[in-house]
């Protein structure tokens, strides 16, 4: 029962994250930096003014937090308790006197400097951690007993965040402006990869159907404002948000898709394409809504190299397309704007080698414009702060392979069944692969595929050391 308490605190962790800028502490200098920079990242984000604003939330909702997720009537409660989470020694843990809203907020409004935030929130990680006599020290304990080291810990939270960014979909409604958790994927699943991979015993579903039921429950609570803060602040945190109900006759991406991530802005799947022959800008039904520059195949040049299409951009194009971002970005300022590169034609095919300018990247960027590219079996989106750009050209690659010939040298389980075509995806400057700083999204037309959806997952397959990696994925039944 015991090695079944750290996957519950880690799910309670990840299921409240969402809600607040940063959720790390350490205790050592560097792993204080270290959070302080990641807490940095989030402000960047989602914005100062909201983040102000989510803190507000956590002032404010703290109790019932605590009092939902320490119900005396979770499946969970005992194990908690077994380590020292209880409820009051975690209301003693995040009591006022520590100041934690106080002094965060003075760092986000940079009243206080990172040196001072720093020192502080040491000396509170000893108080609420280390001291003897210190609330949480039975947990930190146990932590240390499992992970060797809080750092580790901690690094293990963050990766999970990632992976929650990828399965977990958040549902939006406009119209009663609430917010609830609509489904999570795979995340269980990857919740207890990590589990194995330290040899702790696996989060049951009942457990974690508790923690999505109590993450409801406080996120119910919520006045329409504030949920509206928690949506705004997720999609800046690249986490999925479908908004509800979908107006009459709004378009929807052809084909099932298998979704690895999520990223900024929102387009088209694989398989779409559009009938015009210019660039131009697809407005809004609602001043809320997502505005899409789309730049159809006749738009650009198109040549065969062998079995490859080549794409590039002349120079009407890339003026008529300069010219579509300077008054999309003047006209539709506070819309969520992406570019999109609608090559999902025929004349394009399978394997597209499509060379973006650098000119028109950076003025879309620079707008807080992304991009989103689509082709046959392929769509991606990719956030402003993706790529560090330069002089040069980005070059996206994409390319279906037969799936056996690629798994010919790599360890596969005997228990998987590789389906449809493996893709090749490249995203290169100056003739090397590109730095991404941030995740991207991509998108598979499954759309035909002989197999069951509720199997299927997204692998990365590692040439270097000949394995494969499961990279999650989810599936877009309505579509």
């Amino acid at each position: 029962m015991m090695k079944k308490v750290i996957s519950i605190v880690m799910a309670l962790m990840l299921f409240v994250m969402p809600l607040t800028p940063a959720m790390a502490q350490g205790v050592d200098n560097q792993t204080i930096s270290d959070s302080i920079d990641y807490l940095d990242g989030k402000i960047d984000k989602v914005g100062k003014d909201n983040s102000i604003k989510l803190l507000e939330i956590m002032r404010t909702k703290k109790g019932i937090i605590i009092d939902t997720f320490f119900a005396s009537d979770q499946s969970y409660k005992d194990r908690l308790d077994n380590i020292g989470l209880t409820k009051d020694n975690v209301e003693s843990a995040l009591g006022s006197d520590r100041g934690y809203f106080d002094k965060t907020k003075s760092y986000l409004n940079k009243t206080i400097t990172k040196d001072v935030y720093s020192t502080w929130l040491s000396n509170t990680y000893d108080d609420v951690f280390v001291n003897p006599g210190a609330p949480l020290k039975e947990f930190d304990n146990y932590v240390i007993d499992k992970y060797t080291s809080r750092r580790a810990f901690l690094v293990d939270i963050k990766d999970l965040e990632l992976k929650a960014q990828g399965n977990i979909v958040f549902e939006y409604n406009k119209d009663n402006k609430t917010i609830r958790i609509e489904s999570t994927g795979d995340f269980l699943t990857a919740i207890n990869t990590k589990l194995k991979s330290r040899s702790i015993e696996e989060l049951s579903t009942a457990d974690f159907n508790s923690l999505i039921t109590a993450t409801n429950a406080v996120l119910a609570k919520l006045d329409t404002t504030d949920a509206t803060t928690i949506k705004e602040a997720l999609v800046k945190l690249n986490y999925n948000v479908n908004i509800v109900p979908k107006d009459p006759g709004e378009p929807s991406e052809p084909g099932d898709t298998g979704d690895t991530g999520s990223g900024g802005g929102s387009s088209g799947g694989g398989g779409s394409s559009s009938d015009t022959k210019k660039p131009s800008v697809d407005k809004p039904s609602k001043p809320s809504e997502a505005v899409s520059i789309s730049v159809p195949t006749d738009s650009v040049e198109v040549k065969k190299d062998g079995e490859k299409a080549v794409v590039t951009f002349d120079k009407k194009a890339i003026e008529e397309v300069s010219k579509l971002i300077d008054n999309t970005a003047e006209k539709y300022e506070d819309n969520e704007k992406v570019l999109t590169l609608d090559f999902a034609s025929k004349q394009i095919g399978e394997n597209a080698e499509i060379n973006i300018p650098s000119d028109l990247l950076q003025k879309a960027f620079k707008n807080d414009i992304s991009l989103a590219i689509n082709t046959q079996n392929v769509s991606m989106n990719i956030p402003t702060s993706a790529i560090s750009l330069g002089k040069d050209d980005v070059v996206v690659h994409v390319e279906a392979k037969d799936t056996k010939q690629v798994l010919e040298d790599i360890q596969v389980s005997e228990d998987m069944k590789p389906v449809g075509d493996a893709q090749q995806i490249d995203i290169s400057t100056k003739g090397s692969k590109a730095q991404l700083d941030e995740k991207i999204t991509l998108k598979f037309n499954i759309k035909g595929l002989n197999a069951d959806n509720d199997k299927l997952g997204v692998y990365f397959v590692n040439e270097q050391d000949g394995t494969v990696e499961f990279i999650s994925g989810k599936i877009d039944a309505q579509n």
